[in-house]
C-alpha cells in the first residue's frame, strides 16, 4: 500500500513538471510567433517612402471607439499615401489613407485622457463618417508639419 502511494506521488509530481515545462515553452513559442509576426507587418510597411517613424508611439484611441478600446505604445510610420500604426501584440494596423485626412494638430488630452507631452491628433474621413485618433510621438509638430506637406 505505500509503494502505490509513494508511486502515484510520484508520479503526479512527474506529471506537474512535465505540464509545467510545456506550459512554459508554449507560451515562449506564442510570443515568439506575435514578435514575429508584428516584424513582418512592420518590415512591410518601411519603404523608401518612410517619411517619420516613432516605433514608442503612444495611441491615445479612435474617437469612434470612445471607452471601447484598449490604448497602448506601438509603431506609428507615416509614408507618402498612409499614416500606419500598428500597437505592438496586435496584428491589426491603423492605416489612415492622406487621401482621407482632413486636420491634423497637436492636442494635449484626447478621449479624456490627459497627455504629458503634445499628441499628434489627425482628424480622418472612414465610410462611417469622420473620426479622430491621437498619439504621444516625440516632436509632435513636426509630424503635423509633414502630414500637413503631404495633404495639401
Amino acid at each position: 500500500m505505500v509503494k502505490l502511494i509513494v508511486v502515484l506521488l510520484m508520479t503526479f509530481v512527474l506529471f506537474a513538471l512535465l505540464w509545467r515545462v510545456i506550459a512554459t515553452q508554449g507560451w515562449k513559442l506564442g510570443n515568439k510567433m506575435r514578435k514575429r509576426r508584428a516584424a513582418t507587418l512592420f518590415a512591410e510597411q518601411i519603404d523608401p517612402d518612410s517619411i517619420l517613424l516613432s516605433d514608442e508611439a503612444g495611441f491615445f484611441g479612435l474617437n469612434s471607439l470612445a471607452d471601447s478600446q484598449v490604448l497602448g505604445v506601438g509603431t506609428l510610420i507615416l509614408t507618402r499615401t498612409q499614416l500606419w500604426f500598428s500597437m505592438k501584440g496586435s496584428v491589426h494596423p491603423l492605416e489612415i489613407s492622406l487621401l482621407d485626412v482632413r486636420k491634423t494638430d497637436i492636442a494635449r488630452h484626447h478621449l479624456n485622457h490627459v497627455a504629458h507631452m503634445p499628441l499628434l491628433r489627425v482628424e480622418f474621413v472612414t465610410h462611417f463618417g469622420r473620426d479622430t485618433a491621437a498619439w504621444a510621438v516625440r516632436d509632435a509638430p513636426s509630424w503635423v508639419t509633414a502630414i500637413g506637406d503631404i495633404t495639401v
